[in-house]
């Protein structure tokens, strides 16, 4: 990521872009995740601050741009190697509240050999902790 308007200087650091899938209302918000070191945190919340205020002003058709911090709402983790899937259906239980689509999606992506799953696979459901069980 680079600072608002410094390509190709203002080089701030590496950042993962998520996006959120649109849904068929046509209500929803877009939404997309951006994942950063927390070292570069600060200096990449406000260039994406500066950066909307800017993209909010410019157009003929004002669109309304939000940024949200969430690292307080949100949870990631990167466990790698042959046994993650086993590891990660063995610690997580998803809650009750979730569809049974998401749920059989979930034991499924983690059931199988991980070398079949894509590597770029983002599954968002909701879990309960295991610290609490």
């Amino acid at each position: 990521m680079y600072q608002p308007a410094a390509f190709p200087l203002g080089l701030i650091g590496p950042v993962q872009i998520l996006w959120k899938p649109a849904t068929s209302e046509p209500t929803d918000p877009r939404t997309v995740w951006v994942r950063v070191h927390p070292s570069i945190f600060d200096e990449v919340m406000a260039a994406l601050e500066e950066a909307a205020r800017g993209a909010a002003g410019s157009s003929k058709e004002q669109i309304p741009l939000q940024v949200k911090d969430v690292r307080d709402k949100l949870e990631s983790f990167e466990i790698m190697g042959p046994l993650a899937g086993k590891v990660l259906r063995r610690v997580l239980r998803v809650t009750v509240s979730e569809s049974p689509e998401k749920k059989q999606a979930f034991t499924a992506l983690l059931s199988g050999d991980a070398a079949e799953s894509p590597s770029d696979a983002v599954v968002a459901v909701n879990v309960y902790d295991p610290r609490l069980s």
